[in-house]
């Protein structure tokens, strides 16, 4: 491997590591001596919302969402509370009491 395929490829390595630790969106593209080419497009899309609830009626309570996942709700009409949850109940096995 001669120096310039060295180089290219440290540097090709550096923004690589940058783009994945300081940014969200990062397009490179490096050409080098010799027809040598690198290309780079590194987006990290951001996660889509843990809970989506649309047209929610609660006639006499209120509403509780609480998240870890994704939730997706729509057309719910109650009485009494709304609780949107995606946590994972308590194990009672896993804590026996003392």
């Amino acid at each position: 491997m001669d120096t310039t395929t060295a180089a290219v490829i440290i540097v090709l390595a550096l923004i690589v590591f940058a783009a994945l630790m300081l940014s969200s969106n990062v397009r490179a593209r490096i050409k080098g001596l010799f027809g040598l080419e690198a290309e780079l497009d590194a987006s990290k899309n951001p996660p889509p919302p843990a809970i989506k609830a649309k047209n929610i009626k609660s006639k006499k309570g209120g509403l509780l969402a609480d998240a870890e996942g994704n939730i997706d709700a729509e057309d719910v009409d109650v009485n009494d509370d709304v609780i949107l949850s995606s946590k994972k109940p308590a194990d009672p096995k896993a804590n026996p009491p003392a």
